[in-house]
């Protein structure tokens, strides 16, 4: 949506976004691989009872998916708030119901992905402990813990800390339009 308003702002959204979905998607994939190696398995049912077998990973995957979602204080919430703003502004400059109703229906998906992103944190999170094997620890440590950190530190402060990232992704843009 921000590349067909064919403005400098809409650029400047989409690298925006471009840079934050990033760092969920690789988080996210990466916690995905983790936990495959672990237990052999990528299902939802992979990721039963992680909020017990590794609190720190858990609360990184949680992390991860509401920044996807678009919720705040995440950078999802950040990148979409912006392809947002555009798009609508768009809408309303150009009087295009087509520009408006593209930004509802984008609006009306966030609740689509949010059903579907918390079965994950559902499974992580509210599963019946009793039925968890007993020697259930997953274990990341070392390079592991490292590469998390420094992609979900980035997911968090750029949710927080927008403004020179917006700055960036607008010089970036700059003159393209």
């Amino acid at each position: 949506m921000g590349v067909s308003v064919a403005t400098e702002g809409g650029a400047s959204a989409v690298v925006l976004y471009m840079i934050v979905y990033g760092f969920m998607t690789i988080g996210a994939f990466y916690l995905v691989g983790l936990i495959e190696r672990q237990t052999g398995r990528t299902d939802v049912d992979a990721f039963e009872g992680l909020g017990f077998k590794s609190p720190m990973l858990a609360l990184c995957m949680f992390i991860f998916l509401v920044s996807l979602t678009g919720l705040p204080p995440t950078a999802g919430f950040i990148g979409k708030f912006f392809i947002f703003k555009e798009v609508f502004a768009f809408a309303g400059e150009s009087g295009s119901s087509v520009f408006l109703w593209c930004g509802v229906i984008g609006l009306l998906n966030a609740p689509i992905g949010l059903f579907y992103y918390m079965k994950f944190v559902k499974v992580m999170y509210l599963c019946d402990r009793d039925r968890l094997p007993a020697e259930t620890k997953i274990r990341f440590a070392g390079l592991d813990a490292a590469l998390v950190a420094a992609v979900v530190l980035p997911v968090l402060v750029f949710g927080l800390f927008f403004a020179n990232l917006v700055e960036l992704a607008h010089n970036a843009t700059k003159g393209i339009f």
